[in-house]
């Protein structure tokens, strides 16, 4: 009997099978997709019956997740600082880890601030949106190389915005852009080594950009064109600097930041909830 019970206790033994780390939930995820209905409405009716075309559409999808691809990426919807956000395969899903630059831009301005904020390689334009909800006197610019991503951030911005505190704009980095006035510049740029790209999940490597992923022979390329065009423009003195780093990059980091000018005393690595270094932070 094709019941919800039963089916998602199949899909689970096969998504398990498959080697999937979270197999009850993304089966639950999954089917809740599929039907169009929240995860509740299956607790609530577990012995509603599918069709058996119903089942044959799910199973496709179960097999999917078991070769690889994403939940996030099959239902073309991530969850990030408590929202819901479309990704799809031409912006990088976004990551808990990444959680920890809003939480440090809320612990250095209060939340009535009318602060400027620039995101750069924005993708979803989970980042600067969500601070921008955070900070509801704030405005914000997103960047990215990618025609693409910015289509999906405009979107995202629409699902949360009717107003015009958000611009988003093609760029390779700071190209053209006048960064003077801005408060706050954040990033999560590429920054995993060629050599390493093929060592990362076949979720990641195989479903996430490779745009949004190769930081170049050593992981730096991206941070040395960024920091070379910050010194190259008009940066105000009291801008926040907060970028997402490769752990095993770090000191090079610290040592493109102090060869174009910056100053070694104001530069800060910060660690994420499981003590790992995740961020430079630089308050000039």
């Amino acid at each position: 009997m094709h019941t919800i019970s039963n089916v998602l206790r199949d899909a689970a033994i096969t998504l398990k099978q498959y080697g999937v780390s979270i197999p009850d939930l993304d089966s639950k995820i999954l089917l809740a997709h599929y039907l169009d209905v929240s995860k509740e409405y299956l607790i609530i009716n577990n012995d509603m019956k599918l069709s058996a075309e119903q089942l044959k559409e799910y199973s496709k999808l179960i097999n999917r997740r078991g070769l690889g691809e994403p939940t996030s990426k099959i239902i073309q919807r991530r969850e990030f600082y408590g929202r819901e956000f479309i990704v799809n395969n031409y912006v990088l899903d976004p990551r808990p880890d990444s959680e920890l630059i809003i939480d440090v831009v809320k612990e250095n301005f209060s939340k009535d601030k009318d602060i400027k904020i620039l995101d750069l390689g924005t993708g979803s334009g989970c980042l600067i949106i969500t601070l921008l909800l955070e900070f509801e006197n704030s405005l914000g610019l997103g960047l990215d190389i990618s025609e693409m991503a910015i289509k999906v951030a405009s979107i995202n911005a629409g699902k949360y915005f009717n107003d015009d505190r958000l611009s988003f704009v093609v760029s390779n980095w700071l190209q053209s852009i006048n960064i003077s006035s801005f408060d706050v510049i954040i990033s999560n740029p590429p920054y995993i080594p060629n050599n390493q790209i093929s060592k990362l999940s076949p979720e990641v490597k195989n479903f996430d950009p490779l745009l949004a992923l190769d930081g170049g022979y050593d992981g730096l390329t991206c941070y040395e064109n960024i920091i070379k065009q910050l010194k190259e423009t008009k940066l105000n003195s009291e801008t926040l600097i907060i970028m997402e780093l490769f752990s095993e990059n770090k000191d090079k980091v610290i040592e493109s930041f102090i060869t174009y000018g910056f100053d070694k005393d104001k530069i800060e690595i910060l660690k994420d909830y499981n003590n790992k270094d995740r961020l430079i932070f630089i308050n000039q």
